[in-house]
């Protein structure tokens, strides 16, 4: 009966059953959880959580960090094995943003955004030290405020732009590049795993809730230190005739007497502007004022409340009874105490 079973068809698809159990047997010995030729990088992955390369992460559980929804890349051509000093990471910094320049004025604005980078992370220095943070937070924060932009660099070669609405998410560029370029790869798992999160919602118009305290308060001081020196570049820029203007003001139009009453009215109902509503220089103007809500570090403020930015900022606004209010609005907002780290933020910087 059983030669019989066997050379029947329903023999015949016993036999391929059992062959594919040993070969699922077999594969699970040698790359399963405790295969003999399983990588272990592999046990660091979140096997429940995937994502396509440019889609919007969903919120973390409570208790996660972002860091955890993006396995490691496999490509890490350089992986120190070693911890680096800080003077080496800049050092780091530097020659990858080298890979992107040159001497054409076309690339000026690469080279605003790697002088911006290396002034983020002395403006995140100085808040680290002044608000005395823990090694791996002060650690992880510094990190991530060199880092914060290096996916502005591919985002502007290929596209020409620094608009994200017309490019791609140049923050989760960014992360793909840390984890594929492995420029972390030396740091504990934690501060990697913070600096990571910084860096991937530093231009987030809302933070999610469940956020750990740490990674929260890391990016928070990475979106401190983006304002505080992207204000400074606005600055110098709004009355200069540079190559990279256009670039600088995400291609608005630059008409001195325009601005859009929606967005005084936005200014005026203490709301912060968003970057999709911009159409005029002014309107740029108006939007740096309604960052002042979003700063969350009292060295912040005062750094910005004695440099007088904001007013020089707001010198080029049209001189009307709207715009004066919104102006005085946004001044008193300046001087007014710090908005708790612990709240949420809205907005997002570049």
């Amino acid at each position: 009966m059983i030669e019989e079973f066997m050379s029947s068809r329903w023999g015949g698809y016993a036999v391929m059953a059992v062959m594919l159990g040993a070969i699922a047997l077999l594969l699970r010995f040698l790359y399963g959880p405790r295969g003999i030729l399983r990588d272990p990088r592999w046990n660091e992955e979140s096997p429940c959580i995937r994502s396509e390369k440019n889609a919007e992460p969903q919120p973390p559980k409570e208790g996660f960090l972002l860091d955890m929804l993006y396995p490691p890349a496999q490509d890490i051509p350089l992986s120190p094995s070693r911890l680096l000093s800080f003077d080496e990471h800049c050092s780091l910094f530097r020659h990858y943003a080298a890979g992107f320049t040159s001497d054409s004025p076309e690339d000026a604005p690469i080279r605003l955004k790697e002088a911006h980078s290396l002034r983020v992370y002395a403006h995140v220095e100085n808040i680290v030290g002044t608000e005395q943070m823990p090694d791996d937070i002060g650690r992880a924060a510094l990190l991530a405020g060199l880092y914060h932009d290096c996916g502005r660099f591919p985002q502007f070669r290929q596209y020409r732009t620094f608009a994200d609405a017309a490019s791609v998410n140049h923050a989760r560029i960014g992360l793909d590049v840390l984890k594929k370029k492995g420029f972390l790869t030396g740091e504990k798992q934690y501060v990697r795993a913070l600096a990571h999160t910084a860096v991937l919602l530093h231009n987030r118009s809302t933070l999610p809730e469940s956020l750990l305290p740490d990674a929260r308060l890391v990016t928070d001081v990475v979106r401190d230190a983006d304002k505080l020196d992207i204000i400074c570049i606005m600055v110098s820029h709004f009355d200069q005739a540079l190559p990279e203007n256009d670039a600088v003001f995400l291609h608005v139009e630059d008409n001195p007497e325009a601005y859009s009453p929606k967005l005084v009215q936005d200014v005026l109902a203490g709301r912060v502007i968003s970057y999709r509503d911009l159409r005029y220089v002014n309107d740029f103007r108006l939007l740096l004022g309604t960052w002042t809500h979003e700063l969350r570090f009292s060295v912040t403020r005062e750094i910005l409340r004695t440099s007088g930015h904001l007013e020089k900022v707001f010198a080029g606004l049209p001189d009307t009874p709207e715009i004066r209010a919104a102006v005085a609005y946004l001044r008193e907002l300046l001087n007014a105490c710090p908005s708790p780290v612990a709240e949420g933020s809205k907005g997002g910087a570049g």
